[in-house]
């Protein structure tokens, strides 16, 4: 990764291992950056990161990312590391959030990963290492609550970063904001002016849907006397049927058939709108 200091280790890695990559997932070291440069190169220590990030904002990568880290158990393959300098209970420092950031931009660009704190690990994002329970390893202390609080921060700085909206902002459009319509539009509403063009604003789809459910309402009020009707006409031929004119059947299929006509005004009132 650019701007990242470069410090492979010999061991506690998989060659290649790295299947895929769903997002980036935050740890705590319980020691010191130093400490953690040193374990992760003893064989014995059955354990390493992609990167890791010091209280000064110090970025190391000690393995590559196409390679598999030994971070977080079950999650190794599909999600990439950072290992924070601290201890449970601390939270991270600016430079250390800023450090994390750097880290999720850069996913964010190389991998598509979402700005956004993934929700669990079959989701994308930013996950910190408790997520996993104990699929991940059972560190249900890591990084510790401070730190998770803290991960909103780390998304909106990598959003700065990436030069765009976190996917939670993505998701608050504005009034003004330009809707995509799909082809279907123009097949169904041929006659409804602002649709042909593809696009159109979110306060004119809003105005529209208030438009259509008036047109359902005023419709729904007009079937309901309709079927009205129709019961007093099926009473009616329930007294010829008295008086040996239709059969059972024949009312029935004539209820059905009138009850059949009322929807399809229904239907096409609303799909075809006058202009």
């Amino acid at each position: 990764m650019p701007g990242a200091t470069w410090r492979p280790i010999p061991t506690n890695y998989t060659d290649g291992g790295q299947s895929s990559v769903r997002g980036v997932v935050v740890h705590i070291m319980a020691g010191t950056l130093s400490g953690t440069d040193s374990w992760f190169r003893n064989s014995r220590a059955r354990a390493s990161s992609h990167f890791g990030a010091g209280k000064g904002g110090e970025l190391y990568q000690w393995v590559d990312t196409s390679d598999r880290a030994w971070a977080q158990a079950a999650g190794n393959s599909s999600w990439l590391s950072v290992e924070n300098e601290g201890r449970g209970g601390d939270r991270l420092t600016d430079d250390q959030l800023d450090a994390n950031a750097r880290v999720l931009a850069w996913a964010h660009d190389r991998y598509g990963v979402p700005l956004k704190v993934a929700s669990s690990t079959s989701d994308r994002g930013l996950a910190y290492h408790a997520l996993g329970g104990s699929a991940w390893g059972g560190h249900t202390s890591c990084p510790g609550s401070r730190i998770v609080a803290q991960l909103p921060e780390i998304v909106d700085r990598a959003a700065r970063l990436a030069g765009g909206n976190t996917h939670q902002e993505d998701n608050d459009m504005q009034l003004d904001d330009a809707v995509k319509l799909g082809a279907w539009v123009q097949k169904t509403f041929p006659k409804q002016k602002g649709l042909q063009d593809g696009e159109i604003s979110v306060r004119t789809a809003l105005g529209s849907g208030y438009a259509y459910a008036h047109i359902a309402a005023d419709n729904s009020t007009a079937i309901l006397a309709q079927l009205g009707a129709q019961a007093a006409t099926i009473e009616k031929l329930a007294d010829a049927l008295g008086g040996g004119g239709l059969t059972a059947a024949e009312i029935r299929a004539a209820a059905e058939a009138g009850a059949q006509a009322a929807l399809n005004r229904l239907g096409s009132a609303l799909t075809t709108p006058e202009d």
